[in-house]
């Protein structure tokens, strides 16, 4: 992916079509993304001292991507390229959509139908069918994923080990930060085998 340029609180990219041979390896490009990102956050919450409005409400920031397949111009504008044509003036329209409305999805990544046809999603599970009416195009065909899902599906989980596979282990008390005053401890246990 090459980042055209940032337009506000979104990041505008692009690749051209041979940069995936696989549908696959996109898909797993934007959930490692999402992930990476939420983990990132996770980490800011549970680090944060401070009491700004920002601050308090990091927990509350999320991704959306609008993935599109079709043609466009490149046009050099100083240190970054200006794509143009319908096709770019469709995802920037699709960045206005009903998905959290109608879906209740608040991460998401949205594919309309070309992308879908393109990156060979037909056999891909998980993406929802949905219809944005989008102006001087009209009804457009698009497929979402909940990246929340991807997000919990890579939780870890839990491993319970035979008392005799334990070679040692080993327990603490941590004082951990709170936004709020005041120490709460974690209790952690590690072992291994």
């Amino acid at each position: 992916m090459r980042i055209s340029k940032l337009e506000g609180d979104a990041v505008f990219s692009y690749a051209f079509e041979n940069a995936f041979t696989d549908g696959r390896t996109f898909l797993d490009l934007i959930e490692s993304t999402y992930v990476a990102f939420r983990r990132a956050i996770d980490s800011m919450v549970l680090n944060n001292t401070c009491q700004c409005n920002a601050c308090a409400n990091v927990s509350s920031l999320d991704l959306k991507f609008v993935i599109h397949f079709g043609s466009f111009v490149v046009q050099k504008v100083g240190t970054y390229d200006e794509l143009l044509g319908p096709d770019v003036n469709l995802v920037h329209r699709l960045l206005k959509n009903t998905v959290v409305e109608q879906l209740g999805m608040l991460a998401y990544c949205l594919y309309t139908e070309p992308a879908y046809q393109r990156l060979g999603f037909e056999a891909v599970t998980g993406l929802v069918p949905h219809d944005e009416d989008v102006a001087d195009f009209g009804v457009v065909r698009t497929h979402v994923q909940d990246l929340a899902e991807a997000y919990h599906s890579g939780d870890v989980e839990e491993i319970t080990l035979d008392p005799s596979d334990v070679w040692f282990s080993v327990e603490a008390d941590l004082p951990m930060p709170r936004p709020s005053s005041g120490i709460t401890w974690l209790r952690r246990c590690i072992g291994t085998s």
